[in-house]
C-alpha cells in the first residue's frame, strides 16, 4: 500500500450550516471510509476546514475528487501530501476535533493571529495533525475497527448532536 497524508483546507460557503451539516459530513464519511481504508480528521474554525486524510494514494485521490464537487465549501487548496510509515489515525474513519483553544494557542505560538489555514506551511500542518491526533473526539471513541457498524455510527452522531446542543 502507498500509505499518505493528504491535507486539504477550504472556506466554508454560504449554504454550510455548522449546527446541521457537520454532522452529515461525519455521519457520510463514518459509513464510506472504512471500506476503503481511509481514515483522518476534519477540523472546522473561523469559517475554514482543515481536513487530513490518510490512506492509500489512489483511494485518498478518488475521495477527494469527489469531496471537491462539495458545495458546502469553496477555494479547496491542498496544503500537504507526502508519504508517512504509519496512520495517526488508524481507528478513526473521519474524527472531529473542536479544540479551539488548543488550535489557537498552538497558531499564536506560530506566529498567527487566527484559524487561517491557507497561509500554514508544512510545520505548523504536522503540528495540526499531531494535535488532532492526540486530542479527544466529542462525538464518541474511535470508529473504525470493531464498532465501526452502523451502531458505532449511530453512537457518534447522537455524540455529535449533544454536543452541539450543550453549545461546545
Amino acid at each position: 500500500m502507498n500509505l499518505v497524508r493528504f491535507v486539504y483546507v477550504s472556506a466554508a460557503t454560504p449554504e454550510f450550516n455548522e449546527q446541521l451539516d457537520m454532522g452529515r459530513i461525519l455521519q457520510a464519511s463514518r459509513r464510506n471510509n472504512p471500506s476503503q481504508e481511509i481514515g483522518g480528521v476534519l477540523y472546522y474554525g473561523h469559517g475554514y476546514f482543515f481536513q487530513a486524510l490518510e490512506g492509500d494514494r489512489r483511494k485518498v485521490n478518488t475521495l477527494y475528487r469527489r469531496l471537491l464537487g462539495d458545495p458546502r465549501h469553496k477555494d479547496v487548496d491542498v496544503i500537504s501530501v507526502k508519504p508517512i510509515p504509519f496512520r495517526s489515525f488508524v481507528d478513526w474513519s473521519m474524527k472531529y476535533v473542536p479544540v479551539e483553544d488548543d488550535v489557537e494557542r498552538l497558531l499564536k505560538q506560530r506566529g498567527f493571529k487566527r484559524f487561517e489555514p491557507y497561509d500554514f506551511d508544512e510545520t505548523t500542518v504536522d503540528a495540526l495533525v499531531n494535535l488532532f491526533a492526540g486530542a479527544t473526539d466529542p462525538t464518541g471513541g474511535p470508529d473504525l475497527r470493531d464498532g465501526a457498524g452502523s451502531a458505532g455510527r449511530n453512537t457518534a452522531l447522537a455524540g455529535l448532536l449533544d454536543f452541539f446542543r450543550r453549545g461546545r
